[in-house]
């Protein structure tokens, strides 16, 4: 919902952070940028961190980025503040979708991806009531709405267990004589779970 706020807040804001139509264009540019950007590592990375503590780390990115937002007295807060909720939506979908084909039964798994993208047009409908709300009770609060609910989402999902595909990490430990087995990632546990094990056990 967060990245979505820049547009319609935009007007409303610009007169109290004293920024112009440029100001604006280079705003919107970053805030692109950072979520492609965000998408391409995290779609490369995703089997190595895990879908679930990418989803964390994105969900913390959109909740800071949405505070800095509220926040902001300057076109410079501003722009970090694009950068983080770029990042966080540019690192969600991936893992989120992951998640969604993992979790789901196989002769269910098409129709719950397509859940899944249904719910992204929630968020853009969310963040268009979220916008009006801005623009006729002051824009911040809508940053400060938009942080809530990025905290709402991480408590969601603190119970999410999802198995990590973590075997590309396999050759590179066992050269330093660490045993790494498939765990369980978690919110509020390490991004790699590790363990020791027996060498028949990697077979």
């Amino acid at each position: 919902v967060g990245e979505q706020l820049l547009s319609p807040l935009f007007p409303v804001a610009r007169g109290e952070l004293g920024l112009d139509l440029a100001d604006g264009g280079v705003a919107f540019g970053v805030l692109t940028a950072s979520i492609a950007i965000a998408n391409l590592i995290g779609g490369s990375t995703l089997r190595v961190i895990g879908p679930v503590a990418m989803i964390r780390t994105a969900t913390i990115a959109t909740a800071a980025g949405a505070i800095v937002a509220a926040t902001a007295d300057g076109f410079a807060q501003l722009l970090v503040a694009q950068v983080l909720l770029g990042a966080g939506a540019g690192l969600y979908f991936p893992a989120g979708l992951q998640v969604v084909a993992r979790l789901a039964d196989p002769e269910r798994r098409g129709m719950t991806m397509g859940a899944y993208g249904v719910a992204f047009s929630v968020a853009l409908t969310l963040a268009a009531v979220l916008g009006a709300t801005g623009a006729a009770r002051g824009w911040r609060l809508a940053f400060w709405i938009a942080a809530a609910l990025a905290g709402i989402s991480l408590l969601a999902t603190s119970a999410l267990r999802v198995d990590a595909d973590i075997d590309l990490l396999r050759p590179l430990l066992r050269l330093i004589g660490v045993g790494l087995g498939q765990r369980d990632l978690q919110f509020g546990h390490a991004l790699v779970g590790r363990r020791d094990h027996q060498e028949d056990q990697d077979d």
